[in-house]
Order: structure tokens, then sequence, then C-alpha cells
């Protein structure tokens, strides 16, 4: 996430600094005052005794008093505690030989829940992109160095402020420094903030990548637009976030996804987590998308997630396919994946969805009712061997403009009722060889 600048400038004294701060709330409220008297044991059992028969409206034989009604009366118990909070800066950052640091940011202490901690630099230098300031050369012999800092966390809330949070991977980054002894200050704004709408979402978290996590992509740069292409995934890990922002030697940059070749043979080349390519992708658990990536300027997602065969949990709901044109074979050999969510999904455009769900054997529900099948003309092997299907729902499918059906429900040994709607299904232009081959029914129900 590129920080977006703030016109207040909180002056720190040091490259960074520990600061303490706390918001008073009303301490007490209260509508009944109880004032206590010591007494012995027998006393106080004598008056518990006491209280128990008035409230239960008996009549007491000693005091000569018969109750002749009663009620009760409901009384509220508050507790109100003030908001305090310490936030932690290293004092001091020094650079390595790479010129550039890490440094951490703790927030500790108890908040309200409806309250966040913010804590993020102020931009130093107003006429740059970036989140920046000057670092000076000791003897003023040189001109001043841009430094950028990167923070990847800039909100606090509740949760994170009991459990003292520490966001450990934001970084200092001024590569153009040369030979000498060099200093610098950057400013930090620290501010308790109130939800008053109880409304409001929480800042997406995967908004910006840790630093060096672009290093687990091949991707392409647009310096002008300040725009990371993601292109395929080359790192190791088996729990993967797509972030909407990269930073990159300092310079953040906001992600896109590329498009696959529209070569015959894409399947065998590297994309994005095509896992017949790039073996390691066969080995991810899950992948999880920001919202804030926008996926609009694809145009084809053929292939994208194919044999990811441990995937067990893939979040794609927020995914523009508005301009998407190919799906072929974007989640085929979905082996562990037990449900997929693509409700979401504009297929207004597209024209081939072959392959599509090829060998989800795990798959139990598909969720297909919002998908607009009219441009579509490729329909082969859409589910084969989809074995964990028991029915489908297609009432929404218009196949007028399909000519290709082949091994459609091939191999789908538990499907039993597929669900169309009469006029919309129509096979009559279509191949339909092995359709339902292997598959439990034989036909389709009208609904």
């Amino acid at each position: 996430m590129n920080i977006k600048k703030n016109s207040l400038k909180v002056m720190c004294a040091a490259l960074a600094c520990t600061t303490v701060l706390s918001s008073m709330l009303a301490a007490y409220a209260t509508d009944v005052i109880i004032n206590e008297t010591p007494m012995d044991d027998s006393v106080e059992i004598n008056a518990i005794n006491a209280l128990s028969d008035d409230s239960a409206g008996t009549t007491s034989s000693d005091s000569g008093w018969t109750t002749e009604e009663n009620s009760f009366e409901d009384i509220k118990v508050t507790y109100q505690q003030s908001s305090s909070y310490a936030v932690t800066i290293p004092k001091t950052i020094a650079l390595d030989t790479k010129k550039q640091a890490t440094y951490s940011v703790k927030v500790s202490g108890e908040i309200d829940a409806t309250q966040r901690v913010y804590v993020a630099p102020v931009d130093g230098i107003a006429n740059t992109s970036n989140i920046d300031f000057y670092m000076r050369e000791k003897d003023s012999k040189k001109e001043d160095v841009i430094a950028t800092v990167t923070q990847n966390k800039t909100y606090w809330n509740s949760e994170d402020v009991t459990a003292a949070y520490e966001e450990i991977n934001n970084s200092v980054s001024a590569p153009d420094l040369t030979a000498g002894t060099w200093e610098g200050t950057f400013q930090v704004e620290i501010r308790l903030e109130t939800n008053t709408t109880q409304e409001e979402e929480d800042p997406d978290p995967y908004d910006i990548a840790p630093a060096e996590a672009y290093s687990n992509w091949n991707y392409t740069l647009d310096d002008g637009n300040n725009i990371i292409t993601l292109n395929y995934y080359t790192g190791s890990e088996t729990d993967v976030i797509v972030y909407a922002n990269y930073p990159v030697d300092g310079k953040p940059y906001k992600t896109q996804i590329a498009s696959n070749s529209t070569d015959n043979a894409a399947y065998n080349l590297p994309y994005m987590f095509n896992g017949s390519v790039k073996t390691n992708c066969k080995k991810i658990k899950s992948i999880k998308f920001s919202n804030g990536i926008d996926t609009s300027n694809v145009t084809n997602m053929s292939f994208m997630f194919r044999m990811c065969q441990a995937l067990a949990s893939l979040d794609v709901s927020g995914f523009n396919t508005s301009n998407v044109t190919n799906m072929e074979g974007m989640f085929s050999y979905f082996t562990a994946l037990p449900e997929l969510d693509v409700s979401g999904f504009d297929t207004s455009n597209v024209t081939n969805m072959a392959s599509m769900f090829y060998g989800c054997e795990k798959l139990v529900d598909l969720n297909l009712s919002n998908f607009d099948t009219s441009k579509v003309a490729n329909m082969s092997n859409m589910f084969t061997y989809c074995r964990s299907l028991t029915s489908l729902d297609l009432r929404i499918f218009d196949t007028n403009n399909v000519t290709n059906m082949q091994h459609m429900f091939y191999g789908c040994s538990a499907l039993r009722t597929i669900y169309v709607t009469e006029g919309q299904w129509l096979t009559s232009k279509a191949k339909t060889d092995y359709m339902f081959t292997e598959c439990a029914t034989s036909e389709v129900t009208y609904k």
C-alpha cells in the first residue's frame, strides 16, 4: 500500500521514537449508591435471610408487618475503562550495505473495540509520489539523497493492541547513497481513531506486501505508472497471498494480473499458478487475493490454477472478469478443493469454458447461478471427472451458441440431477460425443 500523504506533520526529534499516548473516557456511571457497615457473620446471615423473605413477599411475624404488594426493579451495572496504548519504534535505524533497513512498529495496551490506533510516517518531500525524506551527508559536501519509507501496517485495532502486535517488515531505503556519513529524520504521526458509524470496514490485510515479497514472482514493472504485473508464481510458500501493492526497492507498485498467452499450447506455458509448468505450485494449499487488485485488464484466464492439486482453499470472490473471453482449464485438476465460489463472476464475454472444472474430484457444491453463457462456443470437458457433484443447477445456461459439448459430464459418477431451462438448453448444433459417459445420469431435467 502506498500510504496516502498526510498534511499533518508530527515532529519527531529522532529517526524513530517511543511514544505513549492515552485517551481518557468518563470513568464511572452509576444510578445506585450502596453504603456498607462492617458486621459479623451471624448478622450478615440474618440480613441475607431477611432480604430473601422480603423479596419473596412473605409475612414477617416478629415485626407485625404484612406484605400487601411487592415489585422488582432492574438495576444496570456498568463498567468503563479509559483507553490507553503505547507505540514503540526503534530510536535509531541503521542502513545496511544495500542501503536499506527494516524497522518495527509495536502497539500495546488496551483500547475500545470501536477504536483503532493509526501509526504512519509523514511525507517529508511534497513533490514526490512516495513517502520519503532527505538523507544529508554529515560534512554537507554532497547533495541530499532521497530515502523512501515503506510501512506495511498503518492501523492497529483493539485485538492488535491487546495482543501487543508488532509489524516488523517496514523498510527504509536510500539506494543513491554514496561513500560518507549520512543522516536523516522522518516524522511519524500517531493518533487514536474512533469509529462512529459502527459499519466501517477494517483495512484490507492484504493491501501491501512485506518487503521482498515480489521476489516470489516473475513480474514486469511499469515505472511510469507504478504498476507491477504478476506473470507467474516462482516461490515455495504453501499459503500464498497476492497483495494489492508490492514495494520494490522501497517504491510501491500497484498490482495487476497478467493475461495468459493466446497460443494454442498455453497450458504448457508458465502463467500465474499453472502447476503443470511450475511444479512447486502443486504444493500450494491456499491462495488469497487482496480485494484491492483490479483484474479488469485480464482477457485470458485460461489454465490460471491448473493442477494446483494440494489446493484446499481459494478465494477469487473479488475478481473482475468482465473482459475475460477465455476460461479454459482455469480450475482444472483441483483434486483436493471441496468448495469454490465463482458466483460473482461476470462471464458475459467468455467464449471458451472447455475443461474449466476438469478433474475437480472433491468439489461437492458449485454455484453457477450467475453465469452468462450466451457467447460460449466450447463447453467440452467442462465438468469431466467432477466425481463428488451430485447435482448441477444450469438453468441460467444459454447454450444457443455452443458447438462443442463433448465429454461435458464424462466421469461424473455421483451426478444424478442436472437442472436446465427448456429453450435455453440446446444441443442440436453441438458435438455431444461421450457427453454423459460414466455419469450417474444420462439425461437432463427440465425445470
